[in-house]
């Protein structure tokens, strides 16, 4: 059984040390910045999508869909049946991109209690800053050009 570590990236150059549990985990890149510096996975059409309807985006409102894209990307990634421990449970480490690390925190093993709830597996989860140049996207074009 292996523990697989998704580490969020926005951008070429986000591409730092980020604080990672567990040092022989398996190393995952999801990077959501698109060569055209749109945030990629749909989250960039979305965010158009809610301009043009004139709905407020927030930072906090954005990084729960990062939150969620992670999660996808992990339970959809990682097989069960290569990967559990026991058929079943995997072990999962998220390290996520948000504008405010310590009110994720403060919610995080929550998140990964619920998380577990729903999958049956282990989950860790970090918070740390988005980079500077994505520091702020509410209220930039969704095509952050």
């Amino acid at each position: 059984m292996r523990r697989f570590v998704f580490v969020g990236r926005l951008g070429a150059a986000d591409n730092g040390a980020v604080p990672v549990v567990q040092p022989d985990a398996t190393p995952v890149t999801v990077q959501f910045v698109a060569a055209n510096k749109r945030l990629d996975y749909g989250i960039g059409n979305a965010l158009q999508t809610l301009a043009d309807l004139g709905l407020r985006r927030t930072e906090t409102a954005i990084d729960l869909v990062i939150v969620a894209a992670m999660v996808n990307a992990a339970d959809t990634r990682v097989s069960r049946s290569a990967n559990a421990q026991d058929g079943w449970t995997r072990e999962l480490d998220l390290v996520v991109p948000v504008r405010e690390p310590d009110l994720w925190a403060a919610q995080g093993a929550l998140l990964a209690r619920t998380l577990r709830f729903l999958t049956g597996d282990h989950w860790r989860i970090v918070f740390r800053a988005r980079p500077a140049p994505f520091a702020t996207i509410a209220t930039a074009r969704p095509s952050l050009g």
